[in-house]
């Protein structure tokens, strides 16, 4: 199995809807989230490709690394991909790299009969946003309490 990895931009990438603050029901409904971006299903030579700053890698893999990157420019700016390339290749850095694994074992944690009940109310709302909210509110509350009572304490 091949296996390479590209940037792509946040307007193509399903998983930066979350941060784009969608909210849980219309993300159940959101084509993009579940069948992704739409280059994915054209042919891979299709692909845009972006390659940004500096790139690390094995010497080992130094020939498969200049052959993927020799391999994007079938795409449209191939002008620009060339430019993009070269300043990539430029700033190619070649590093010895290493594996270190640990395996540790462990019992099977105990089971608990206490149920977790979560303060904050997520059966009121199901956007993140109005969570937020609701938190930032009742905390500036708690902290306009300290202080005011801090405030009685020292008069």
């Amino acid at each position: 199995m091949e296996v390479s990895y590209h940037h792509v931009t946040t307007d193509k990438n399903p998983a930066d809807l979350a941060t784009r603050g969608i909210d849980s029901t219309s993300l159940q409904n959101c084509t993009f989230w579940l069948n992704g971006p739409s280059f994915l299903s054209e042919p891979r030579k299709n692909w845009e490709t972006k390659l940004e700053g500096e790139i690390q890698c094995p010497i080992e893999d130094k020939d498969e690394v200049n052959l993927e990157m020799r391999n994007t420019s079938k795409t449209k700016n191939t002008s620009i991909r060339q430019k993009k390339r070269a300043e990539a290749m430029a700033n190619l850095v070649l590093v010895e790299t290493s594996v270190n694994a640990t395996v540790s074992t462990s019992k099977k944690p105990k089971q608990t009969t206490e149920i977790y009940t979560s303060f904050v109310p997520f059966e009121y709302t199901n956007s993140l946003s109005s969570l937020t909210r609701i938190t930032n509110m009742v905390l500036k509350f708690i902290s306009t309490i300290q202080w005011s009572v801090k405030q009685d304490k020292e008069s």
